[in-house]
């Protein structure tokens, strides 16, 4: 495969040409992994396409020659991708030269502020665990071992109702305002404004309309709204906890397939080493944090917003693929992860992706003006752990994380402890 590149005012164009008979090598790939996919025994090139068709079997080997192609140009040119590649298929034709372009948006100027000395003022203290941390710790042990029962009387904050709903603004159903034999925790804030209150002093099988207002930066087409629910209680639960004794710390380990704990005793030393790490993390996550925004504030860019739109976008599909999964419409699912509305939520990726190309674009500067480098024996060694952490072989993680990948994150790993080692760490 061949490419040209060529530079724009504000894209970066790369033309791939594969010759006819080198494209027959992606049809090869496409039709083992079509195979695959399907659950055919390798059928020969000539059976697939009699069953399913050449344009499927096209296809799919031109998706592997644009990666393949789009992943060789990135490598060898170095490239800081910042917004997803725009492609155009300019000609298809196994009997002739296949030849498609990749565009990529060119990365902003900016002049490197100050990345060394950085001071990291830090809210929390060295490491330390506490008796109480601990048995808060047994307490959430307890709470994620126990179980639901079903309970008599009515229902009221803390339980767990089982419920259907019906949702309806001016007597029509709106969509994605239904569910069946949904688990609602009461009291937990999940739902609307109010509509938990009103839910407390059901009756297992009763009936109630409960009547709320949708918050103002809720979706469009039911903010400021007023609404009726149609609750059916089908039953009441609470969660019944173990006691806290060595039965639960044996039971504990042998559901994290730990060893050596067999008392209450062992437990709480393996907990408090478990709240130290987790302080740890917590502090190191801390500096990272404070040293991300102090570089995004002595590094202004500008980040094009169609790049972060085309983000925004993005992230915007998973999040709907997400709620799909659970059956719900992407604006219940929002309501529920308390981002308000889409909007919101939109808001919020929209501010995180400008850090983070930020970050990606001031980290690429520091790494070429500090000339940070890997070796192949670190790539390795990474791979062997990454092996012997998942319990997998060297070959499944390098097929996991390609090398290109690994590289990116080892090098910029390094620049990252490069600004760490050089700040200035004052804990309160």
């Amino acid at each position: 495969m061949k490419y040209t590149l060529s530079e724009q005012k504000k894209i970066i164009k790369i033309e791939f040409t594969v010759p006819y008979d080198e494209f027959s090598v992606y049809l090869g790939k496409a039709l083992e992994s079509l195979c695959k996919q399907k659950n055919e025994e390798s059928l020969s090139m000539n059976d697939f396409i009699v069953k399913y068709g050449k344009d499927e079997l096209n296809y799919a080997a031109l998706n592997i020659a644009m990666g393949e192609g789009y992943r060789q140009a990135v490598e060898e040119n170095k490239l800081v991708v910042i917004s997803q590649p725009r492609v155009n298929l300019v000609n298809l034709d196994v009997m002739a030269d296949t030849i498609f372009t990749i565009e990529l948006d060119k990365t902003p100027e900016f002049e490197l502020g100050k990345y060394k000395g950085l001071e990291i003022k830090l809210s929390s203290k060295t490491p330390s665990v506490t008796v109480d941390e601990i048995e808060h710790k047994k307490a959430e042990i307890a709470n994620q071992m126990s179980t639901l029962v079903s309970v008599e009387g009515s229902l009221q904050n803390g339980q767990t109702s089982v419920i259907d709903f019906v949702g309806s603004v001016d007597g029509v159903e709106f969509e994605g305002g239904k569910a069946e034999n949904y688990e609602l925790i009461i009291g937990s804030g999940m739902f609307i404004p109010g509509f938990e209150e009103q839910m407390v002093g059901m009756e297992k099988g009763e009936v109630r309309i409960i009547k709320v207002k949708f918050p103002d930066e809720y979706t469009p087409e039911l903010a400021g709204k007023d609404a009726d629910f149609k609750v059916t209680l089908h039953d009441i639960k609470e969660r019944k906890q173990p006691e806290i004794n060595d039965e639960l710390a044996t039971k504990y380990a042998e559901s994290k397939k730990l060893t050596g704990i067999n008392t209450i005793e062992d437990l709480n030393k393996v907990l408090r080493e478990e709240i130290y790490r987790a302080k740890e993390r917590a502090v190191f996550e801390e500096i990272s944090q404070k040293i991300e925004d102090a570089l995004c504030e002595n590094n202004k860019i500008d980040i094009p917003d169609a790049i972060v739109e085309d983000e925004v976008k993005y992230q915007l599909e998973a999040y709907e693929n997400q709620a799909k999964q659970f059956g719900m419409e992407l604006e219940m699912m929002v309501s529920m992860m308390g981002a308000g509305s889409v909007e919101g939520l939109k808001a919020q990726i929209r501010e995180m992706a400008k850090k983070q190309l930020s970050m990606q674009l001031i980290l690429d500067k520091i790494i070429k003006t500090e000339n940070i480098t890997t070796s192949d024996e670190e790539m390795e060694a990474y791979y062997n752990n990454v092996a012997i952490s998942r319990g997998i072989s060297v070959d499944e993680a390098k097929k996991q994380m390609p090398k290109f990948h690994l590289e990116g994150h080892i090098i910029s790993s390094k620049a990252m402890q490069l600004i760490k080692d050089s700040a200035s760490i004052i804990y309160a």
